[in-house]
């Protein structure tokens, strides 16, 4: 038997989550694995490992474990085996899980990190940013990843693109799924280190987050990005308003865009979804010709708050700041947006 502070757990096992399945597309994928004094998740396109607060070993379906740790009122629970159980003791209670002692988890698909590489401190911000720009139509694969590089990174969906210079400590460029790289923007990563077929990721508690990588030539987007246009200055204290829009176009699972609409004097964003739509109109500086763009609402939120210069074209609209550049194809109906 041994002891566990029940909150200690629960904060390793939430750190680890984003390994984790919905669907047991790998046996146990679907579970907190604890091994070799770590616990494990893998669900094929990440990895994520931590040191375990608890000392055994065997696979525990995740989804009745954390919600069960969650709703504890314990502070402390002693922790008990029982042949195919793990048995949690608390004040006056007792629960039994399920437990594996087999580990079928294929980890070992995951290759071991070899030297670690500091990160510059502003990577955390590149990602965040350019994730945005990557689609989620899964018959398009390429374009579902972030591109990342030794001087930059970014991504783009057939109607909006993104790069962000940067060093980053990598011997080849190769693509990472948006799904799987976006995990790490929470979690304050200082290190890396490069494998064959992954790129992994840790952080200054110890937690490593290891992405598949894929060695496939990415499209050629530099030519968009050094367009120029005139200047214009984009709308700012729009937070709130994204913030309701985006209520409605988070629940769209290909697109989570909003659709911007500036005119002389003015703007109007809305968001839609199948659930429903919103749509609010704002007083900015705007001289220049209507125009509509799309964009991820978050993205806008932090463009405008940190980059509200940009330059408009006939096409396009270019927001950047010599380091971070952004562009949106600009259009004229969202029926032509759909059909991209």
């Amino acid at each position: 038997m041994n002891k566990v502070n029940r909150e200690s757990l629960l904060q390793v096992l939430e750190l680890v989550r984003p390994g984790l399945s919905a669907k047991e597309i790998e046996e146990q994928s679907s579970c907190f694995v604890f091994k070799d004094g770590r616990v494990v998740t893998f669900n094929d396109e990440i990895s994520c490992s931590h040191k375990s607060p608890m000392n055994f070993e065997g696979a525990v379906p995740a989804k009745c474990f954390l919600e069960y740790l969650q709703k504890s009122p314990d502070v402390d629970l002693d922790v008990e085996e029982d042949d195919d159980e793990l048995i949690l003791v608390g004040k006056k209670r007792r629960t039994g899980f399920t437990m594996e002692r087999e580990i079928m988890l294929r980890v070992d698909l995951v290759e071991e990190p070899g030297e670690w590489k500091p990160l510059k401190p502003d990577f955390r911000e590149a990602i965040s940013i350019v994730e945005q720009c990557a689609g989620k139509d899964e018959s398009k694969f390429k374009l579902t990843c972030v591109h990342i590089t030794s001087k930059y990174i970014e991504a783009f969906d057939n109607y909006q693109m993104a790069r962000y210079l940067i060093k980053v400590p990598v011997t080849d460029e190769f693509l990472v799924r948006r799904d799987a790289i976006k995990h790490i923007i929470a979690l304050d990563m200082v290190e890396l280190s490069e494998t064959a077929s992954w790129i992994h990721f840790r952080n200054s508690a110890g937690l490593i987050i290891s992405c598949r990588r894929y060695d496939e030539k990415y499209p050629a987007i530099g030519k968009y990005l050094d367009v120029n246009g005139r200047p214009a200055v984009l709308p700012k204290g729009l937070t709130e308003v994204l913030e309701r829009a985006g209520i409605f176009s988070e629940e769209k699972k290909d697109a989570d865009v909003i659709r911007v609409e500036m005119q002389k004097g003015k703007v109007r964003i809305r968001g839609q979804g199948s659930i429903g739509w919103h749509s609010e109109v704002r007083k900015i500086k705007y001289e220049g010709p209507p125009l509509t763009f799309y964009i991820a609402p978050k993205l806008l939120a932090d463009i405008t708050t940190k980059y509200n210069q940009c330059e408009i074209t006939s096409e396009y609209l270019k927001v950047s700041n010599g380091k971070f550049t952004y562009i949106s194809t600009l259009s004229e109906s969202e029926d032509n947006h759909a059909a991209e």
